[in-house]
């Protein structure tokens, strides 16, 4: 997005500036979590995003220019299968671990699977790579 915004002479300060404001939004969203959980119900916390989001939105329709390549690559539906798959047998793989134990042979199976699954992703996307970025 900055090199699309911004001349090539600005572009460092633009870069400084982003940076400047996640390094202060770290210390910030804490504070106003645990103030908002302290004195507001406790779904306030999400709430708060509703309003930024909107004027983001806002924001990026009116402001952003348009910068779509000329190439654009199809999705790659085999690659979002097997990484959601993947994920989600590894994360149910830990969570069954975490209930019944990490020499759960069920647990560690799943964890497998799901190792197994984004090897396989990997293996997917550089070969996809390899053939010219087609999709």
């Amino acid at each position: 997005m900055i090199p699309v915004l911004f001349a090539p002479q600005e572009r460092q300060k633009a870069i400084a500036l982003m940076a400047s404001a996640t390094f202060i939004s770290f210390p910030i969203g804490p504070i106003v979590g645990g103030y908002l959980l302290d004195n507001f119900w406790w779904g306030s916390v999400f709430l708060i995003n509703v309003p930024v989001v909107a004027m983001a939105l806002i924001a990026v329709a009116f402001l952003l220019p348009e910068s779509r390549s000329q190439q654009r690559p199809r999705l790659d539906v085999l690659g979002v299968i097997w990484s959601s798959a993947g994920l989600a047998a590894l994360t149910y793989g830990c969570i069954r671990a975490g209930e019944n134990g990490w020499t759960n042979p069920g647990a560690l199976a799943t964890i497998a699977a799901g190792v197994v699954l984004l090897v396989i992703l990997v293996a997917w996307e550089r070969g996809v790579g390899r053939r010219g970025g087609r999709r």
